[in-house]
C-alpha cells in the first residue's frame, strides 16, 4: 500500500466492509427480483408437470412471499451500517432456503413424472440454478446457497436411477454443477475487483479532493503572495524618489511612474505614447539618441542630462537603463531616471568653492613672495626718500632741483602704496584708513593720470563736490581709480576715445533694482569709470575679477590689477559692478560706505621738529641705510652713532648704556633682530626708548610691539618728519 493509500485508508472503510457493503448491496437489491421469478417459474413448473399434491408448491411460495416480506423489511434497515451483517446472514438464510425448497420440490416432481416431464424438469432446474449464478451477487455464494441445494437432490436421484440414459443425464448434472462452479467462482472474483477497483476509485477520488482542496489553498495562497507582490512592485515604483521608466524599440514612452511628476511636473499619462526626444534638452538629444542604441544593443552605463521640464526649463537627471528581452531581440528599454539637480547644484557650488581655494592660494603665493621683497623693496624706497629728502634740503634755493625731488618723493610714495596694495591683497598687512573726501582725491588722481594718458583718449569729469567722506586709505583709493583708468586706457589706446570719471552720491533702499543686491541699504558714494572700447567678451564678464585672469596678450598685463581693487573694496565695506556690451564700451561702478562724520581740520606743522643733541644709537643690516638714518639724524640736530648688524649693535650699547638716549633699530636682521635686541637693551634700562622699523615683518606687529613696551614701530619707507615727529613726541613724554 503506498503513503497515499495508507493515508486514504484512514479515511475510508476497509476492504472487508467494502466487500460487505457492496455483497449486501447486490443481495437486497436482487432478493425481490429473485422472490417474484421464483413464483412465476414455480407456478408455470406446477401448470407443466401433473403433480398428486402441490405440497412443493406450496413450500416455495411460503418460502417466496417470507422472502419478499424480509426483503421490504431489510430495505428499510439496508442506509443502517450497523445491521449489514444481519441483513447480509438473512437474506443468506432465505437464499438457501429458497434453495432447499427447490430441490425438495424437484424430488417430488421427480417421483411422479413422465420421462418428457422429468427431462423437462431437469431443464427447469438447470436454468433456474445457472441463472441465479448470474443474477445473484456474490456468485460464488449464489451457487453455494442457491445453486447447490435446488440441483443436488435431482442430480443424486438421476445418478441413482436403472435407467442408462437418466445416470448419464446425472453426470451431466455433474458436470454443469462443476461449471456453474467455475463459472460462478469467475464472476466472484471479477466481481471482488470490481469492489476493489471501486474503493480505489473512491479512495482516489477522496485524494483527488483532498489534493484539490490544497490546491486550492496553495492558488488562494499563491494568489495573495501575487496580490502582496503587486502592492510591494506598486509602492516601488509609485513612492520611490526615482523615476521608473519603459520605452519601446522606437524609443516611445510606454510605462513611467508618479515620480515622473516630481521632476519634470508632467503627469505620467499625458507623456504616455510621446517619444522621448520631445522631453530632453536640444543640446543633448545627439547623445541620448546614441546612448539609447547603445543600450539595445546591451552597452550599459548612466548617463547624464538636461530635461524640459512643464515650465520650460531644464532639469538635471541621471539615467541607467537595460534592454527589456522580448522574442526576436531587445523590445525596449527599461531604467530608472534620478533627479540629480541639486546634485548639480551643490557640484556647482563645490566648484567655485574650489576655484576660491585655489584663488586663496594664489594669493597665498601673492603674499609669499610679497612678503619676501617687501622688506628689500622698502629698504630701497627709504634710501630713495632718504637721499631725495637730503638732496632737497641741501638744493633748497634751487627751484627745479626742488621740483625734481618732490617728483621723485611723490613716485616713492606711490611705489610705497603699490607695495602696501599688494600686501593687503595678500591679507598679510594692516590697513591704515581715515576719513577721506573722494572727490579731492580723484581731482588729485586725475591731474596725474593727465600726463600719462595719451591725448586721443578725452578726460571727462562728472565729480559732485558735495558727496561725502568715505573710510579709506588714501593711497588704496588712489590704486582704485588708476586701475580702473589703466584698463579704460588699454581697451582705447588703438582707437582713442572718452574716458569718463564720475563721482556722486547715492542711497541704497531694500527691494531697489539698482546696485549689487548683497549690498546693505544705506547711503553711499559711487565712482563710475565709463569707457568706449570694444568692451569685454561676455565669457570673460564671470572672470573678471578673478586673480592672473586677463584678456591681455602675454607680456601685457598679469591679471591682478581688477582683482587688487576687487579685494581693497570688499575689505572696506563696499562693492564693485561691471556692465559691458561688445562695441559699446564698459562701465565700473563702485559703492563705497558714505560716512556721516565731518573730516577732521588738517592742520600742517608749521615746521619739523628738531633734536637738542641726544644721542641715538642707530642699529640696520643695509649699510646705505644705517648711513641715511645717520644723516638724518645729524640733519635734525641729534648725535647719531651707526651699526651695521644686531650683534654689532649691542656690544656698542653695553660698552657704554648710559650714554645713549633712544636706540632706532631694523626688525628683520640676520645674527639678532630688531626685536631680540630690544629686549636685551630693555633689560639693562628699562627706560631707554627702543624705536623698531621694518620694510615687512610677520613676526612683529605694532599691537606685539606695544605689549613689549617698545616706544614705537615704524613702517619703512617712512618720510624725515615722520621720524623728526616720533623722536620728539617719545623725548616729550620722558
Amino acid at each position: 500500500m503506498t503513503q497515499a493509500e495508507g493515508h486514504a485508508a484512514d479515511r475510508h472503510p476497509s476492504i472487508e466492509d467494502a466487500s460487505l457493503n457492496e455483497r449486501t448491496r447486490l443481495l437486497v437489491h436482487n432478493s425481490g427480483t429473485a422472490a417474484f421469478v421464483n413464483i412465476c417459474i414455480a407456478l408455470l413448473t406446477s401448470l407443466a408437470i401433473p403433480s398428486h399434491g402441490y405440497v412443493w408448491l406450496w413450500l416455495i411460495l411460503g418460502v417466496a412471499v417470507i422472502r419478499l416480506i424480509v426483503h421490504f423489511w431489510f430495505n428499510r434497515k439496508s442506509g443502517r451500517d450497523n445491521h449489514l451483517k444481519e441483513i447480509y446472514a438473512g437474506t443468506l438464510f432465505l437464499v438457501a432456503l429458497q434453495g432447499a425448497t427447490w430441490g425438495i420440490a424437484s424430488l417430488f416432481l421427480y417421483n411422479s413424472a413422465t420421462d418428457f416431464h422429468r427431462f423437462y424438469l431437469i431443464a427447469i432446474i438447470c436454468g433456474m440454478t445457472g441463472g441465479s449464478v448470474l443474477t445473484l451477487a456474490p456468485s460464488l455464494l449464489a451457487f453455494v446457497c442457491f445453486t447447490l441445494p435446488a440441483a443436488v437432490p435431482l442430480v443424486l436421484t438421476l445418478l441413482m436411477q436403472p435407467d442408462r440414459t437418466f445416470r448419464h443425464a446425472g453426470f451431466m448434472g455433474v458436470v454443469f454443477l462443476l461449471a456453474v462452479h467455475i463459472l460462478a467462482k469467475r464472476i466472484s472474483e471479477a466481481h471482488a475487483e470490481l469492489i476493489e477497483s471501486r474503493r480505489r476509485l473512491e479512495i482516489t477520488a477522496g485524494e483527488l479532493a483532498r489534493h484539490k482542496d490544497h490546491l486550492e489553498v496553495l492558488v488562494a495562497e499563491r494568489t495573495r503572495e501575487l496580490a502582496d507582490s503587486r502592492e510591494n512592485y506598486r509602492r516601488l515604483t509609485e513612492e520611490i524618489n526615482d523615476a521608473i521608466y519603459e520605452l519601446d524599440s522606437e524609443g516611445r514612452i510606454t510605462y513611467l511612474s508618479p515620480a515622473i511628476t516630481a521632476i519634470t511636473g508632467h503627469r505620467p499619462e499625458n507623456l504616455i505614447g510621446l517619444h522621448f526626444s520631445d522631453m530632453i534638452c536640444v543640446d543633448d538629444l545627439p547623445l541620448l539618441q546614441k546612448r539609447f542604441s547603445e543600450v539595445l544593443s546591451g552597452i550599459l552605463g548612466p548617463l547624464e542630462f538636461r530635461v524640459v521640464d512643464m515650465a520650460g526649463d531644464l532639469h538635471w537627471v541621471r539615467t541607467s537603463s537595460r534592454p527589456i528581452p522580448g522574442d526576436y531581440g531587445p523590445a525596449g528599454i527599461r531604467g530608472i531616471l534620478t533627479d540629480i539637480e541639486n546634485e548639480k547644484r551643490e557640484m556647482i557650488e563645490k566648484t567655485k568653492l574650489l576655484q576660491r581655494i585655489q584663488n586663496n592660494q594664489k594669493l597665498e603665493a601673492i603674499g609669499t613672495l610679497a612678503g619676501g621683497i617687501a622688506h628689500d623693496f622698502n629698504n630701497i624706497l627709504s634710501a630713495i626718500i632718504g637721499f631725495c629728502e637730503i638732496t632737497k634740503m641741501d638744493n633748497a634755493g634751487n627751484r627745479s632741483v626742488c621740483s625734481n625731488m618732490d617728483k621723485a618723493l611723490k613716485a616713492s610714495e606711490r611705489a610705497s602704496g603699490l607695495v602696501r596694495q599688494i600686501l593687503t591683497f595678500s591679507k598679510i598687512t594692516r590697513q591704515d584708513r581715515m576719513l577721506v573726501e573722494p572727490s579731492i582725491l580723484l581731482h588729485e588722481g586725475i591731474e596725474l593720470l593727465s600726463g600719462s594718458i595719451p591725448k586721443t583718449i578725452k578726460i571727462r569729469e562728472h565729480i559732485s563736490e558735495e558727496s561725502a567722506p568715505v573710510l579709506a586709505d588714501p593711497a588704496q583709493f588712489n590704486q582704485i581709480l588708476v586701475n580702473l583708468c589703466t584698463n579704460a586706457y588699454y581697451a582705447m589706446k588703438d582707437t582713442g576715445g572718452v574716458l569718463d570719471i564720475g563721482l556722486d552720491s547715492i542711497v541704497m533702499v531694500p527691494g531697489r533694482t539698482e546696485g549689487p543686491s548683497d549690498l546693505p541699504a544705506g547711503p553711499y558714494v559711487r565712482l563710475t569709470v565709463r569707457d568706449t572700447g570694444p568692451g569685454i567678451p561676455e565669457e570673460s564678464l564671470p572672470r573678471i575679477f578673478e586673480p592672473f585672469y586677463t584678456t591681455k596678450p602675454t607680456g601685457e598685463g598679469t591679471g591682478l590689477g581688477l582683482s587688487v581693487i576687487h579685494g581693497v573694496i570688499r575689505s572696506m565695506g563696499g562693492a564693485i559692478t561691471v556692465k559691458s556690451t561688445s562695441g559699446d564700451g564698459s562701465v565700473f561702478t563702485v559703492y563705497l560706505p558714505r560716512q556721516e562724520e565731518e573730516l577732521p581740520v588738517k592742520i600742517e606743522p608749521l615746521e619739523v621738529p628738531q633734536g637738542n643733541g641726544e644721542h641715538i644709537l642707530i642699529v640696520d643690516d643695509e649699510e646705505m641705510i644705517a648711513y641715511l638714518g645717520q644723516e638724518l639724524l645729524t640733519s635734525l640736530g641729534y648725535t647719531a652713532t651707526m651699526c651695521t648688524s644686531g650683534k654689532e649693535g649691542l656690544e656698542r650699547f653695553l660698552a657704554d648704556p648710559a650714554s645713549y638716549d633712544a636706540v632706532v633699530t631694523d626688525q628683520t636682521m640676520p645674527d639678532l633682530t630688531g626685536m631680540q635686541l630690544a629686549v636685551e637693551i630693555m633689560a639693562v634700562r628699562p627706560d631707554l626708548p627702543v624705536i623698531i622699523c621694518t620694510g615687512y615683518s610677520d613676526v612683529l606687529t605694532e599691537e606685539k610691539a606695544a605689549r613689549m613696551n617698545i616706544a614705537a614701530f615704524l613702517n619703512k619707507p617712512f618720510r624725515r618728519g615722520v621720524l623728526a615727529g616720533t623722536l620728539h613726541r617719545i623725548f616729550q613724554k620722558a
